[in-house]
């Protein structure tokens, strides 16, 4: 099995399996965008303070090896489907654990406004990375711009 196939399952077996989610109202743009940002900003703190972990590194290898393979599908073959698979691979590798723990529902309204504000702040984060790495270590432009991840709703 590919490299790819089988970082692929291990993200699908992320998907949360509750009843409790068929309850939940639809996840607002707010909440989105702040479930988006969330790991983006833990990679910048953890970069910042040297406390990268080994899930972050093999985060971003899988994220990388997502992007590459799709990178090149497109080019050699003009495959855009592929394309179109590894943002939601990628979008999944990097909120999928934090949808479990908020027990927020997958459905196709919201993952595409999670993985349309997760690719704008993946170009603000980099941005941000490379202030810090040349020394300005203000806040960036993804904590300006970003809500607060949502918590866990206990009623």
């Amino acid at each position: 099995m590919r490299y790819e196939q089988r970082i692929a399952q291990e993200i699908a077996s992320d998907a949360p399996e509750t009843a409790l989610e068929e309850q939940q109202s639809p996840l607002s743009p707010r909440d989105a965008a702040g479930i988006a940002a969330d790991p983006l900003r833990k990679l910048l703190n953890a970069g910042e303070s040297g406390q990268i972990t080994q899930e972050m590194e093999d985060l971003l290898t899988v994220v990388a090896l997502f992007a590459g393979s799709a990178g090149y599908q497109l080019a050699a073959k003009g495959d855009i489907e592929a394309a179109e698979r590894a943002k939601a691979a990628i979008t999944q590798a990097f909120v999928g654990k934090q949808l479990n723990q908020l027990q927020i529902k997958r459905d196709a309204a919201g993952m595409a406004e999670i993985q349309k504000r997760l690719l704008q702040y993946l170009q603000v984060g980099g941005a941000d990375a490379a202030k810090r790495e040349a020394g300005d270590f203000s806040p960036g432009e993804l904590e300006r711009i970003s809500p607060a991840a949502p918590q866990i709703r206990v009623s």
